[in-house]
Protein backbone atom coordinates (compact mmCIF):
# COMPACT_ATOMS: atom_id res chain seq x y z
CA UNK A 1 0.00 0.00 0.00
CA UNK A 2 1.25 3.51 -0.86
CA UNK A 3 2.14 6.26 1.87
CA UNK A 4 -0.70 8.03 -0.41
CA UNK A 5 -3.32 5.86 0.28
CA UNK A 6 -2.74 5.26 3.73
CA UNK A 7 -2.55 9.46 4.03
CA UNK A 8 -6.57 9.18 2.22
CA UNK A 9 -7.47 8.13 5.09
CA UNK A 10 -9.68 11.11 6.30
CA UNK A 11 -11.48 10.14 9.60
CA UNK A 12 -11.26 7.63 12.15
CA UNK A 13 -13.43 8.01 15.41
CA UNK A 14 -12.91 5.87 18.51
CA UNK A 15 -16.21 5.38 20.74
CA UNK A 16 -16.01 3.84 24.04
CA UNK A 17 -19.31 1.88 24.78
CA UNK A 18 -20.13 1.73 28.44
CA UNK A 19 -23.12 0.19 29.29
CA UNK A 20 -24.75 -2.98 31.30
CA UNK A 21 -23.79 -5.10 27.83
CA UNK A 22 -20.16 -4.35 28.66
CA UNK A 23 -20.11 -4.53 32.55
CA UNK A 24 -16.85 -4.65 34.04
CA UNK A 25 -13.62 -5.59 31.95
CA UNK A 26 -15.27 -6.39 28.51
CA UNK A 27 -15.59 -3.27 26.97
CA UNK A 28 -15.17 -2.59 23.81
CA UNK A 29 -13.81 -0.42 21.45
CA UNK A 30 -14.98 0.94 17.61
CA UNK A 31 -12.43 2.34 15.42
CA UNK A 32 -13.93 3.66 12.41
CA UNK A 33 -11.33 4.42 9.32
CA UNK A 34 -13.15 7.06 6.77
CA UNK A 35 -11.31 6.46 3.10
CA UNK A 36 -13.94 8.70 1.28
CA UNK A 37 -14.05 5.92 -1.39
CA UNK A 38 -10.23 5.28 -1.68
CA UNK A 39 -10.59 3.41 -5.37
CA UNK A 40 -8.48 0.17 -5.30
CA UNK A 41 -7.59 -1.76 -8.26
CA UNK A 42 -6.47 -5.63 -8.60
CA UNK A 43 -5.34 -7.52 -5.40
CA UNK A 44 -4.60 -5.16 -2.54
CA UNK A 45 -3.93 -5.87 1.12
CA UNK A 46 -4.10 -2.85 3.26
CA UNK A 47 -2.31 -3.28 6.59
CA UNK A 48 -5.10 -2.57 9.13
CA UNK A 49 -2.58 -2.13 11.99
CA UNK A 50 -0.26 0.18 10.25
CA UNK A 51 -3.38 2.81 9.49
CA UNK A 52 -5.39 2.38 12.60
CA UNK A 53 -1.69 3.66 14.29
CA UNK A 54 -1.31 6.52 11.34
CA UNK A 55 -4.24 8.03 12.80
CA UNK A 56 -4.18 6.89 16.30
CA UNK A 57 -0.65 6.69 18.07
CA UNK A 58 -1.31 5.93 21.23
CA UNK A 59 -3.44 3.41 21.25
CA UNK A 60 -1.49 0.10 21.92
CA UNK A 61 -3.02 -2.86 19.75
CA UNK A 62 -1.13 -4.94 21.74
CA UNK A 63 -3.82 -4.69 24.66
CA UNK A 64 -6.54 -5.61 22.67
CA UNK A 65 -7.73 -8.28 20.63
CA UNK A 66 -9.72 -7.89 17.32
CA UNK A 67 -13.06 -9.61 17.00
CA UNK A 68 -14.48 -8.46 13.35
CA UNK A 69 -13.96 -5.79 10.75
CA UNK A 70 -17.02 -4.37 8.63
CA UNK A 71 -16.45 -2.92 5.39
CA UNK A 72 -18.26 -0.53 3.59
CA UNK A 73 -17.41 -0.64 -0.55
CA UNK A 74 -18.88 -1.70 -3.90
CA UNK A 75 -17.18 -2.69 -6.89
CA UNK A 76 -17.88 -1.73 -10.65
CA UNK A 77 -19.06 -5.04 -11.96
CA UNK A 78 -20.27 -6.55 -8.55
CA UNK A 79 -17.48 -9.34 -8.35
CA UNK A 80 -15.26 -7.42 -5.96
CA UNK A 81 -13.90 -9.47 -2.79
CA UNK A 82 -12.80 -8.71 0.55
CA UNK A 83 -11.32 -10.72 2.99
CA UNK A 84 -9.83 -10.33 6.05
CA UNK A 85 -6.56 -11.54 7.22
CA UNK A 86 -5.11 -12.23 11.11
CA UNK A 87 -1.84 -13.72 11.14
CA UNK A 88 -1.54 -16.52 8.61
CA UNK A 89 -5.50 -17.47 8.76
CA UNK A 90 -7.66 -15.64 6.41
CA UNK A 91 -11.48 -15.31 5.93
CA UNK A 92 -13.71 -16.44 2.88
CA UNK A 93 -14.00 -13.69 1.24
CA UNK A 94 -17.62 -12.05 0.18
CA UNK A 95 -18.94 -10.11 -2.71
CA UNK A 96 -18.82 -6.31 -2.59
CA UNK A 97 -22.15 -5.80 -4.94
CA UNK A 98 -22.30 -2.73 -7.10
CA UNK A 99 -22.23 -1.39 -11.35
CA UNK A 100 -21.44 0.52 -13.67
CA UNK A 101 -23.81 3.36 -13.15
CA UNK A 102 -23.17 3.87 -9.39
CA UNK A 103 -19.23 3.49 -9.40
CA UNK A 104 -18.81 7.01 -9.17
CA UNK A 105 -21.49 7.69 -7.16
CA UNK A 106 -21.31 8.64 -3.32
CA UNK A 107 -24.38 8.38 -2.71
CA UNK A 108 -24.74 6.04 0.57
CA UNK A 109 -26.69 3.48 -1.13
CA UNK A 110 -24.66 2.85 -3.74
CA UNK A 111 -22.05 0.98 -1.03
CA UNK A 112 -22.26 -2.67 0.15
CA UNK A 113 -21.70 -3.45 3.62
CA UNK A 114 -20.42 -6.87 5.24
CA UNK A 115 -19.41 -7.92 8.63
CA UNK A 116 -15.86 -10.06 8.42
CA UNK A 117 -15.35 -11.87 11.79
CA UNK A 118 -11.76 -12.39 12.44
CA UNK A 119 -10.44 -16.02 11.61
CA UNK A 120 -8.75 -16.75 14.61
CA UNK A 121 -9.26 -17.65 18.00
CA UNK A 122 -6.57 -14.35 18.98
CA UNK A 123 -5.25 -11.71 17.42
CA UNK A 124 -1.49 -12.80 17.18
CA UNK A 125 0.20 -11.82 13.98
CA UNK A 126 -0.39 -8.84 11.55
CA UNK A 127 -4.30 -7.34 10.22
CA UNK A 128 -5.10 -7.36 6.62
CA UNK A 129 -8.11 -6.32 4.69
CA UNK A 130 -7.59 -8.01 1.41
CA UNK A 131 -9.35 -6.81 -1.91
CA UNK A 132 -9.64 -8.06 -5.54
CA UNK A 133 -11.07 -6.28 -7.95
CA UNK A 134 -11.94 -3.25 -9.15
CA UNK A 135 -12.88 -1.57 -5.83
CA UNK A 136 -14.40 1.80 -3.92
CA UNK A 137 -14.08 1.57 -0.28
CA UNK A 138 -15.91 3.58 1.90
CA UNK A 139 -15.04 2.91 5.52
CA UNK A 140 -13.59 0.04 7.38
CA UNK A 141 -14.50 -0.26 11.08
CA UNK A 142 -12.82 -2.24 13.45
CA UNK A 143 -14.17 -3.72 16.61
CA UNK A 144 -11.86 -3.98 19.35
CA UNK A 145 -11.98 -5.69 22.42
CA UNK A 146 -9.72 -4.66 25.58
CA UNK A 147 -7.85 -7.77 26.46
CA UNK A 148 -8.23 -8.31 30.09
CA UNK A 149 -4.88 -9.55 31.89
CA UNK A 150 -5.65 -11.47 34.54
CA UNK A 151 -3.32 -11.74 37.98
CA UNK A 152 -1.42 -15.48 37.90
CA UNK A 153 -2.87 -17.61 40.00
CA UNK A 154 -0.94 -18.37 43.36
CA UNK A 155 -0.45 -21.58 44.79
CA UNK A 156 -1.70 -22.23 48.30
CA UNK A 157 -0.36 -24.78 51.02
CA UNK A 158 0.16 -25.33 54.65
CA UNK A 159 2.55 -26.70 56.98
CA UNK A 160 2.72 -28.24 60.37
CA UNK A 161 5.47 -27.37 63.01
CA UNK A 162 5.60 -29.49 65.95
CA UNK A 163 7.67 -28.36 69.43
CA UNK A 164 8.63 -31.60 70.99
CA UNK A 165 11.05 -32.65 74.00
CA UNK A 166 14.98 -34.29 72.55
CA UNK A 167 13.41 -37.43 73.62
CA UNK A 168 10.51 -37.30 71.41
CA UNK A 169 7.37 -36.07 72.75
CA UNK A 170 4.98 -33.89 71.62
CA UNK A 171 4.58 -30.31 73.63
CA UNK A 172 2.28 -28.45 70.80
CA UNK A 173 1.92 -28.16 67.12
CA UNK A 174 1.86 -24.82 65.31
CA UNK A 175 -0.05 -24.59 61.94
CA UNK A 176 0.45 -21.88 59.13
CA UNK A 177 -1.08 -21.37 55.41
CA UNK A 178 0.48 -19.32 53.19
CA UNK A 179 1.00 -18.60 48.90
CA UNK A 180 3.85 -18.71 46.35
CA UNK A 181 4.11 -18.36 43.02
CA UNK A 182 4.45 -22.33 42.68
CA UNK A 183 3.33 -25.28 45.06
CA UNK A 184 7.11 -25.46 46.62
CA UNK A 185 7.27 -21.85 46.91
CA UNK A 186 4.00 -21.91 49.01
CA UNK A 187 4.73 -24.89 51.09
CA UNK A 188 8.46 -23.36 51.96
CA UNK A 189 6.30 -19.82 53.24
CA UNK A 190 4.45 -21.59 55.37
CA UNK A 191 7.30 -24.03 57.25
CA UNK A 192 8.95 -20.70 57.36
CA UNK A 193 6.33 -19.12 58.95
CA UNK A 194 5.53 -22.09 61.63
CA UNK A 195 8.71 -22.83 62.05
CA UNK A 196 9.09 -19.48 63.59
CA UNK A 197 5.97 -19.58 65.73
CA UNK A 198 7.94 -22.54 67.30
CA UNK A 199 10.81 -20.90 67.55
CA UNK A 200 9.20 -18.36 69.57
CA UNK A 201 7.04 -20.31 71.99
CA UNK A 202 10.26 -22.46 72.81
CA UNK A 203 12.42 -19.84 73.99
CA UNK A 204 11.08 -20.52 77.91
CA UNK A 205 10.99 -24.22 77.04
CA UNK A 206 14.32 -26.62 77.52
CA UNK A 207 15.80 -29.22 76.02
CA UNK A 208 13.05 -28.87 73.16
CA UNK A 209 13.35 -28.44 69.37
CA UNK A 210 10.70 -27.79 66.32
CA UNK A 211 10.14 -30.12 63.43
CA UNK A 212 8.05 -30.31 60.00
CA UNK A 213 5.93 -32.78 60.16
Amino acid sequence: MSKSAIRSLILIAAVLYIGPTFAGPNKKIVLEMGQGGEHYRGAQSLPLKRMIKAQHPNIRLENFELLRVRVVGKSKNGNGTASLSVGPRTSYPVYLNGNRQDFHVNAPYTFDRHVIQNPKNNSNGPWKINLQGNIKIKRIVAVLEREVVRPPRRAQASCRVKLETLWGSDIKEFHATSFGRNPRQAQDNACAEAMQKCRSSRLNVKITKCSVK
